[in-house]
């Protein structure tokens, strides 16, 4: 008796989860209407994440956890800037959105150039309208059953690759971009914790006029690391 209620509970609990799906936004039943509802993303909040509607289950975990990690590593950089345009106003050679420049030692000859840029995906599907996507063939499936969609998108024409799953027609990333996008992934954490920890450094008066050769030097060295584990 007990473990029919276990199993009871267990099946009601299975059926909740998936009453309470919240229900798509877009309809990707074909390849047609999967592209077309790329178009469709702008009109949504800036906080909603189209990711996991467009892609396959596991790629989409893995863009979506790229952005995320992206978004944050950004955020860090502007404060790491925020923070040495604050303290070191004097050692600044030149700052952008995504640059600093600044001197490391007190005869303003020798600097450091730290950068941080990143394409992610979700602001790229944010960005787009229904005028940027026009189909123009849908082929048959292959036997690995990929379906090619033949489109226009932001007025270039390209082959764009998609398969079902679970009645959706997807995108997908191949083998060597999953690979890469979890590296990319790996790297904008790190970096993050580079340039949080740095801001927090200069902020808690940790780094001096007399230490700043010597950290921001610190500083250089490993993000220049972070770039060779990429290879």
């Amino acid at each position: 008796m007990k473990n029919r209620m276990k199993y009871l509970l267990a099946a009601l609990a299975i059926f909740t989860m998936v009453g309470c799906q919240p229900k798509s936004p877009y309809d990707t039943s074909t390849p047609e209407k999967m592209l077309l509802s790329l178009g469709l993303v702008s009109a949504q909040p800036v906080d909603h994440n189209p990711v996991p509607y467009f892609y396959v289950k596991k790629d989409g975990i893995a863009i979506t956890n790229f952005d995320e990690a992206g978004f944050k590593a950004l955020d860090a950089f502007e404060s790491f800037k925020t923070a040495m345009i604050g303290s070191f106003q004097t050692k600044i050679k030149r700052s952008s959105k995504d640059k600093i420049e600044f001197y490391k030692d007190e005869e303003l000859f020798s600097t450091v150039s730290l950068s941080l840029s990143a394409s992610l995906i979700r602001p790229q599907l944010q960005n787009r309208s229904p005028e940027d996507y026009e189909v123009i063939s849908v082929s048959e499936p292959s036997e690995h059953g990929v379906v090619t969609v033949k489109c226009r998108m932001m007025d270039r024409e390209t082959d764009l690759e998609v398969k079902k799953e679970d009645g959706n027609y997807l995108m997908f990333l191949k083998d060597k971009d999953y690979v890469q996008i979890q590296k990319m992934t790996k790297f904008f954490e790190k970096a993050e914790a580079l340039f949080s920890r740095a801001a927090s450094e200069i902020n808690n008066k940790e780094v001096t006029e007399e230490n700043f050769e010597e950290i921001s030097t610190s500083w250089d060295t490993e993000y220049m690391d972070l770039f060779k584990e990429l290879n």
